[in-house]
């Protein structure tokens, strides 16, 4: 009929958390959500490549320094992994990308879930960091998207989520 209606946003009725949860509920999810960063990240490494300042890249080095702290303290270092990707998002200069990123950022988030952490995923993530830093400081573009594909395959293998560390390696030496 006619009368005042009142509407709300999505998000209060569906909010951010537990599209999350549900997503992360689903089988195959962080192995999709790997996928979905192979498309991507790749191609932001690149450009933060070509884009990237000395005081980024030192920003950059103080991340991966702290992650590894935390790795050899046996403490958490998720957050020190969210915030060099966030970081190298930024680098890449493009702010469509760091608002797309930073949109689906929740859902990339579940890669990084505490469950899935293993001692071996964690230093794989600190190496494949300094991999990319070193593609970074060369201003070699091909350098730094292979390293980030290696980057994800090997987290991605770390995690047994089919993706294979002999093929990230052959990436690492190839070119």
């Amino acid at each position: 009929g006619s009368g005042t209606y009142l509407l709300t946003s999505l998000d209060s009725l569906m909010p951010a958390d537990v599209i999350i949860d549900t997503l992360s509920q689903q089988p195959g999810m962080v192995a999709h959500v790997l996928e979905f960063r192979q498309i991507l990240e790749p191609q932001i490494a690149a450009l933060a490549a070509r884009r990237i300042t000395r005081s980024e890249l030192d920003q950059l080095k103080i991340l991966v320094c702290d992650q590894q702290r935390a790795l050899l303290a046996g403490q958490e270092d998720g957050d020190f992994d969210a915030a060099f990707h966030r970081r190298l998002v930024a680098c890449a200069g493009n702010p469509i990308i760091a608002q797309m990123m930073a949109a689906v950022e929740p859902i990339l988030n579940t890669t990084r879930a505490i469950q899935l952490q293993s001692e071996a995923r964690r230093q794989a993530s600190v190496e494949g960091h300094l991999r990319i830093i070193d593609a970074l400081e060369d201003g070699d573009t091909q350098a730094a998207g292979r390293a980030m594909t290696a980057h994800l395959a090997e987290i991605g293998c770390a995690k047994g989520q089919g993706f294979h560390f002999e093929a990230a390696r052959e990436v690492i030496l190839s070119g």
